[in-house]
């Protein structure tokens, strides 16, 4: 066999068995909403107040982070203590005494 003969052979060789090969479709999905990932939770920082008899969690209010606290054995009545417009509420903490929480904020966001 010629080397032109034996080229045009592995060509029509590949080619048959290039047009045996499936290519790959790739599917376009649909993102993952950034909110998801930045937004406000529905709910966070479940606590348990110091007697056992409350809960407390943060959840928005108007969009923003408020504390909420509702009885252990009935979650569903929680009301919203705290009433932040501004930058939220992002850490508290339950008083010894079970009857105050105490939380930190950030005026003017100079962390102070």
């Amino acid at each position: 066999m010629s080397n032109h003969i034996f080229k045009v052979f592995v060509f029509l060789f590949l080619l048959a068995l290039a047009a045996g090969c499936q290519t790959a479709v790739v599917e376009e999905v649909e993102l993952i909403p950034r909110e998801l990932f930045f937004g406000n939770p529905d709910r966070a920082s479940l606590q348990v107040s110091p007697d056992g008899n409350r809960i407390s969690f943060l959840a928005p209010v108007n969009g923003v982070l408020n504390v909420w606290v509702a009885p252990a054995d009935n979650p569903q009545a929680a009301e919203a203590v705290t009433k932040d417009t501004g930058r939220g509420v992002r850490i508290y903490f339950w008083s010894y005494n079970n009857d105050r929480i105490i939380y930190l904020q950030d005026e003017g966001g100079d962390e102070n």
